[in-house]
C-alpha cells in the first residue's frame, strides 16, 4: 500500500448495515477512494455505513470534506453515517468540527 492509497474492507453486519473498515493516512490525495466506496453502496441501495476510522492515524480537511458529502448524501437517500474511531488525533478532529457528535453512534 503506498502513502496516497487507503485499504478499505468492506462487510456487511447482522443488521444490514455496510461496515467500511479504513486502513491508512486520510488526505485529499487518498480519501477520494473513500467517498466512490460509499457511492457505490449508495447505488446498490445500502442505507446505513458504519466507518470504523480506529487505524487512521491522520485525517485532514481532504477527508473531512469527504466525509461531510458522504453523510450528506447518505441522509439525502434516508440513509445514516456512523462514523468510529479509537484513534486520538481523528477523534479530536471529529470533535473540533462537530462530524464527532453529528456521526456517532446512537
Amino acid at each position: 500500500m503506498s502513502p496516497n492509497e487507503l485499504e478499505l474492507t468492506v462487510t456487511e453486519r447482522a443488521d444490514g448495515a455496510k461496515h467500511i473498515a479504513v486502513v491508512g493516512e486520510m488526505d485529499s490525495a487518498s480519501a477520494p477512494a473513500l467517498g466512490v466506496a460509499i457511492d457505490r453502496l449508495l447505488d446498490e441501495g445500502i442505507g446505513r455505513v458504519v466507518l470504523d476510522l480506529s487505524q487512521v492515524p491522520f485525517a485532514d480537511s481532504g477527508a473531512l470534506g469527504v466525509l461531510i458529502a458522504a453523510g450528506f448524501r447518505l441522509e439525502s437517500a434516508g440513509g445514516k453515517l456512523v462514523i468510529g474511531t479509537s484513534s486520538d488525533e481523528v477523534k479530536r478532529l471529529l470533535e473540533i468540527t462537530g462530524l464527532g457528535a453529528r456521526y456517532s453512534a446512537p
